[in-house]
């Protein structure tokens, strides 16, 4: 039992030790007893099972527990990105809608889907077009904070959860954001621009009802000519880019 407790909850790699300790013990224990064996070197060999043993519980618990900690990590990552997937940001956001209800803080979410994507596909393969799904990713992650939230909604669209942000607040953001994604695609010479809606709840909000408005007003943007931000309030008159 304690080997499988550390491997399972503790260090894993503890309860190699721990394995050598425990068949040790039992050979003590053993040669004390004042037991009789036929042959010398049956409590030698009995311990070496009992380690054998030990030692592969410990190696088989350690691969259990790696193939599932994997498991839960993939279910909650895009596999291409490495950004959170659509079921992982849209808990986050509803723990956010939850925490903000309580405290009356407001938070934001930017919708943001990269323009001409499909052209890129098409013009130079899906291979450069992952290249840039990844790129776009890892450059919102890097120009968010830690605590922000950065997912991969599905095809050329992310989404962004900024927790304890005001609309005030949301536009450099929002502004740093989408120059960092410019300055991307122009050092890669990729012909896309990005369209962002952002829209910032300052109390009671529905989760699925905020992306949805952060959505609109992105496709706002790409409706009026693409390559902008366009800022709303839940509930309140949405503005244009």
């Amino acid at each position: 039992m304690p080997i499988l407790f550390v491997a399972w909850f503790g260090v894993a790699w503890y309860a190699i030790p721990i394995s050598f300790l425990s068949a040790g013990i039992w050979l003590l224990a053993d040669l004390t007893s004042g037991h009789t064996y036929a042959n010398s070197a049956i409590p030698a060999w009995n311990s070496a099972m009992r380690l054998g043993f030990f030692l592969i519980i410990t190696f088989l618990i350690i691969k259990i527990r790696k193939l599932l900690e994997y498991e839960q990590a993939t279910s909650r990552t895009d596999f291409l990105t490495g950004a959170s997937n659509s079921r992982s940001f849209y808990e986050s956001l509803k723990v956010e809608a939850g925490r903000s209800a309580r405290s009356g803080r407001p938070y934001s979410v930017a919708y943001i889907d990269v323009d001409n994507f499909k052209t890129v596909n098409d013009t130079r393969g899906h291979s450069i077009g992952d290249e840039l799904l990844l790129a776009v990713s890892s450059t919102v992650r890097q120009t968010t904070r830690s605590q922000d939230i950065v997912a991969r909604l599905g095809g050329d669209e992310f989404a962004v959860l900024l927790p304890e942000t005001s609309g005030a607040q949301v536009r450099p953001a929002a502004d740093k954001i989408r120059e960092q994604l410019l300055g991307l695609a122009r050092q890669h010479q990729w012909p896309v621009t990005f369209s962002i809606g952002v829209v910032t709840c300052n109390g009671l909000c529905d989760p699925d009802e905020i992306v949805r408005q952060a959505d609109y007003l992105m496709c706002e943007v790409k409706r009026t000519g693409k390559n902008s931000i366009a800022y709303g309030t839940y509930t309140k008159e949405i503005s244009g880019p």
